[in-house]
């Protein structure tokens, strides 16, 4: 599945990644030499605290833990029971602390829950999450349990995820920058009309909301859909 993956990554697109598995603790893991047979990007795997540069891929490494803080992955051993049971979930909440709408969570093939918990922050902070279609997943269980959120914003074959990553990084860089109100005069009826049809729908009025806080929603939407 991950060789798949990073089979389809382009060699410069800017972005970073990081892959998050259960390890063996007593076997030396060679997945980043394997990894490193198709892509066209850097892998390696990270030993000890790395600053993270684009166009660079990061495999953990066994019996370790990996989050986010200030541009780096923090290595640290795994100690608890959530940190064994669910590493997948500990590095979804840190990168959505990290990168907020920048960030992007893929659920592939495995087995139980974990990486379901992650990435509702990664969708609380702004980002979006994509997972395996569950028909095309050896072990369907992650990626079933991801969709059963009902926050996966895409479910996709492995080969069209990076494209799909890539076309939303390229959405969000032409979004106006946060803070910046463009809006024309004539946008208000637009937005009216979108209030009054998640109304009639939902039940629910934004009316009141402030005009800053919807507008940004929306181009959440927009951004997520590519409209």
């Amino acid at each position: 599945v991950l060789k798949e993956f990073f089979r389809h990554v382009p060699a410069t697109t800017g972005n970073a990644y990081v892959v998050i598995l259960h390890l063996s603790p007593e076997h030396e893991s060679l997945l980043s030499e394997i990894l490193q047979t198709v892509a066209t990007i850097p892998v390696a795997q990270v030993t000890e605290r790395v600053r993270i540069q684009p166009d660079h891929a990061y495999v953990i490494a066994p019996n370790k833990s990996l989050s986010v803080v200030d541009g780096h992955l923090n290595v640290s051993d795994l100690i608890g029971f959530e940190a064994r049971r669910a590493p997948v979930d500990i590095f979804f909440r840190t990168l959505a602390e990290a990168k907020d709408a920048h960030a992007v969570c893929v659920v592939l093939s495995g087995t139980g829950p974990n990486g379901s918990m992650g990435l509702k922050r990664v969708k609380e902070r702004g980002g979006i999450a994509i997972a395996q279609d569950p028909d095309e997943a050896e072990f369907g269980d992650m990626p079933r349990n991801a969709v059963a959120t009902g926050l996966v914003d895409h479910v996709l074959p492995v080969r069209e995820m990076p494209a799909r990553i890539q076309s939303y990084k390229e959405s969000l860089q032409r979004l106006p920058p946060a803070g910046r109100s463009d809006e024309h005069p004539s946008d208000e009826q637009i937005v009216r009309e979108i209030l009054a049809a998640v109304r009639a729908q939902t039940g629910h009025d934004f009316v009141q909301y402030k005009r800053g806080t919807i507008l940004r929603r929306m181009h959440r939407r927009m951004s997520v859909h590519e409209l």
